[in-house]
């Protein structure tokens, strides 16, 4: 894409879906019994900047009471003392030392533990529009058991979201890296509660990076249920690659997404409910 057209088009989308941040909720949003919970997965503290401005802009969420859950899956803790008050705070610790990170056991960690009858699963690295819980719970309410809103992504560069994660604002005229459109499970989803554990939750046989938010998506969607009419955008604050991401079509992740896209949906919804959602968290 032509700078100036991703410009444009980021500026543009930005005017109609604003992004603001605030270091708390009104008392509606986090003291209120939540509508939605927030569910980010998390590890170490070289993204600590980008989930501490992910979250306020969470926190500047207008209309439906939230919650937010940060699951740190690790070995130690290492950041519940960077956290802001209002966020609830759950460790998972990784089974064996060193082990790679299991976002799919975050994510349900958080699930057990969440208030809402509505889940935003989301990554630690994506600051949202002002009326994300706002326009999900809207469809929610129509009827919709998941709800993708993410029409445009903007990948910002290394100055620019450290400018952000700094002033906690997000200035007019940045001009993203790259434009992803249409993303569907990964990077933010909503789920309903009831539904997601019915569909089995996420499968935490994905270990290290990637294929867990395809195989999810699958199955959650494959009895309807689903909004995707996208129409909003959400800003990528920059961070060094995954480490394990090098070589992605090989690792083993992507290999038990080969392996268990064999299987029917329904199959694996019952393996799942069957073995998962352990009594921890």
């Amino acid at each position: 894409m032509m700078p100036s057209l991703g410009r444009q088009l980021m500026q543009r989308a930005l005017l109609d879906y604003p992004i603001t941040m605030r270091p708390r909720p009104t008392d509606r949003g986090a003291d209120a019994v939540p509508e939605v919970s927030f569910i980010i997965g998390h590890r170490g503290t070289e993204r600590l900047p980008n989930l501490l401005a992910t979250l306020d802009s969470i926190a500047a969420q207008e209309g439906p009471a939230f919650e937010c859950l940060v699951v740190e899956q690790a070995d130690v803790p290492e950041i519940p003392d960077h956290l802001p008050s209002w966020v609830q705070y759950h460790f998972c610790q990784s089974q064996t030392k060193g082990a790679l990170y299991n976002r799919s056991l975050a994510f349900n960690v958080g699930a057990r533990n969440a208030k809402g009858k509505l889940l935003v699963v989301h990554d630690n690295d994506m600051p949202v529009p002002t009326c994300y819980a706002k326009e999900m719970v809207a469809r929610w309410n129509a009827g919709a058991k998941v709800i993708n809103l993410k029409r445009f992504i903007f990948y910002l560069n290394e100055r620019d979201s450290k400018a952000i994660m700094e002033s906690r604002r997000i200035c007019r005229g940045l001009i993203p890296d790259m434009v992803l459109q249409n993303l569907t499970g990964g990077g933010s989803l909503g789920v309903d509660s009831d539904w997601y554990f019915a569909v089995g939750g996420h499968d935490e046989g994905f270990v290290g990076w990637g294929g867990e938010d395809v195989e999810f998506w699958d199955r959650a969607t494959s009895e309807g249920g689903l909004y995707g009419y996208a129409m909003m955008p959400i800003v990528h604050l920059w961070h060094r690659p995954q480490p394990d991401k090098t070589g992605q079509k090989d690792s083993n992740a992507m290999r038990r997404l080969e392996a268990v896209s064999q299987l029917p949906v329904a199959q694996r919804i019952e393996n799942l409910r069957a073995n998962q959602f352990p009594d921890i968290g």
